[in-house]
């Protein structure tokens, strides 16, 4: 099950899908209120050249994840601060739940789009021409298969940046910034050592322990469980943590993390998951907007796999991404494309007198 800033970066990819040849794409992006003279957020917006290299469609769209379908009191706010943006030139609302009756109306009646986000398990072919005569997505997708390179056990060691005494912690140790603050990317040992352990595992990924082990895996002739392991073996490894800038407090000062060394034993897992499958369907015709099959590594950082569906054509986007903790609630500006032309464009009108 998605959640609600995944399905709102989900939609991102695939409104790049259907139209791929927009030139921006943003995630949670800032738009410019004609009424307020504010800039307010809008979940995902594109710009799509119109064949003038100076002209650009500005297609925006609201993403929502209710329980029950979206009434004409919340659809009434949406359509109305959407057509407060006059910069924007195509409007949209994208509802996991659907919509009551009347909410459509309203949507129709402020020329914004409703459409509905929903499990996808219908012929390919039904929706997607390009894809005629293809079965159901979980006959063309049927799963996904990921080797991560892990830590099966270990112990951690900590090079501060001053000589110091011994001295224990446990997981919730809080970890602070140079201020003495708690730290915002690291507030816990956990969360430092879930870093720490991700960087550790990608120096190894190149070593000659893990591409023996690689070697010698052998891949169960039947799968008894979601997640399978490799043989392990023991190493060592150091991480440099000083760009961290990662501070425990040690008696009453505080101590830099310069660097952490890692004792213990390393192995793959492979993982095997099984798809998720969403259609997003214009509510007013039944056409398919777009679609995707996703599924999740099973690592810490929380790294996903997207396949997207064009409406006319067999060409897929494929994408890797990774939300991370700072995205869990919110996402602000995160840009999925930005070609160099718009780029250097929204340069020149920024700097114009």
């Amino acid at each position: 099950m998605l959640s609600p800033m995944q399905m709102q970066y989900i939609v991102g990819l695939c409104c790049l899908r259907h139209d791929p040849n927009a030139v921006e794409v943003i995630v949670g992006d800032m738009v410019r209120d004609a009424v307020t003279e504010t800039d307010r957020d809008v979940d995902v917006t594109l710009r799509v050249n119109e064949g003038d290299k100076e002209a650009y469609a500005f297609k925006a769209y609201e993403v929502k994840k209710e329980a029950r379908p979206l009434d004409v009191t919340s659809v009434e706010q949406l359509c109305s601060k959407l057509n407060d943006m006059p910069e924007i030139t195509h409007r949209g609302i994208i509802s996991a739940s659907g919509f009551t009756d009347p909410a459509i109306k309203k949507a129709r009646h402020n020329n914004v789009i409703p459409f509905i986000l929903k499990k996808w398990d219908v012929p390919i072919g039904e929706k997607f021409t390009a894809f005629s005569g293809t079965g159901k997505p979980s006959e063309f997708f049927q799963e996904f298969t990921s080797y991560l390179l892990c830590w099966a056990d270990h112990y951690s060691w900590f090079n501060m940046d001053d000589n110091l005494e011994k001295f224990s912690w446990d997981y919730s140790y809080k970890v602070l910034n140079h201020k003495g603050k708690i730290h915002p990317d690291f507030p816990t040992i956990k969360k430092f050592m879930e870093k720490v352990l991700m960087k550790s595992t990608e120096q190894l990924l190149s070593s000659d322990l893990a591409k023996h082990l690689a070697n010698t895996y052998k891949t169960p002739a039947t799968l008894l469980s979601s997640v399978d392991y490799s043989a392990s073996d023991i190493t060592i490894d150091l991480v440099d943590t000083d760009n961290f800038n990662a501070y425990l407090k040690v008696g009453s000062n505080i101590r830099k993390i310069k660097s952490v060394e890692i004792s213990g034993s390393i192995r793959w897992e492979r993982r095997i998951v099984l798809p998720e499958f969403y259609i997003i369907e214009s509510v007013l015709d039944g056409s398919a907007f777009s679609a995707a099959a996703v599924a999740s590594y099973g690592s810490i950082d929380g790294k996903m796999l997207a396949i997207t569906f064009p409406t006319d054509t067999r060409e897929l986007g494929i994408e890797t991404f990774s939300l991370g903790e700072k995205n869990e609630n919110i996402i602000r500006k995160m840009m999925i494309r930005q070609s160099e032309n718009i780029k250097n464009n929204m340069s020149a009108n920024h700097n114009a007198p």
